[in-house]
């Protein structure tokens, strides 16, 4: 666990929360692998949730084999499973909404069953950096992300009825559906469209 902390430590030294300059990346990280331990998550899906943003923010393809080399091929499907895109050498991800409609047909597909404690983490604490940052910023928390106010309500909402039903943890799914409830609340929205099959 040491070792992918030190990790993650390093690929991450130069990166800072979206939209909050003064809190490190890793603070993101060690919520997640938190969550994951909490729930009853392995020690490869702890070390995971460790390096779940490592390949997709920190590295790509490079990243990715490091992973697999130091922490083994479990963790490192893991990791590529959270990532909804594998950077090429100039770093470039592709359109936002693209990256997230194939992530979420993969999930349609039956996804990675080692992967979805990990995700469903990294999506909870996500949701609760949004609940928060609009409770107290309202409207302006939209515009640190690319999906703005409807693709980011689109897609959690869409997170909900395509990951949530595969995690068995009643209280970690619960909390999801609290999140977003508040997360609907705060955007004055009843009603939020979510992606069908036939997008992905």
């Amino acid at each position: 666990m040491s070792d992918a902390l030190r990790f993650a430590a390093e690929a991450h030294a130069t990166q800072s929360r979206k939209g909050k300059p003064d809190e490190p990346y890793l603070s993101h990280i060690l919520i997640v692998a938190g969550m994951v331990a909490h729930y009853g998550g392995s020690e490869d899906q702890i070390i995971a949730g460790v390096l779940h943003d490592a390949v997709e923010d920190a590295g790509g393809q490079e990243r990715a084999d490091q992973i697999r080399e130091l922490f083994g091929d479990r963790v490192a499907d893991i990791v590529l499973a959270c990532s909804d895109a594998v950077p090429g050498d100039d770093g470039e991800k592709g359109p936002w909404k693209q990256r997230k409609l194939d992530y979420i047909a993969g999930l349609r597909e039956g996804g990675h069953p080692d992967a979805t404690l990990v995700e469903a983490c990294d999506k909870i604490a996500n949701l609760y950096d949004i609940v928060e940052d609009l409770e107290f910023d309202s409207e302006p928390a939209f515009e640190k992300f690319n999906g703005g106010k409807t693709g980011t309500l689109e897609y959690y909402s869409t997170l909900d009825e395509v990951l949530m039903p595969q995690v068995r943890i009643p209280a970690l799914t619960a909390e999801y559906a609290r999140l977003l409830g508040r997360l609907r609340e705060l955007a004055g929205v009843d009603q939020i469209r979510t992606w069908q099959a036939d997008e992905t």
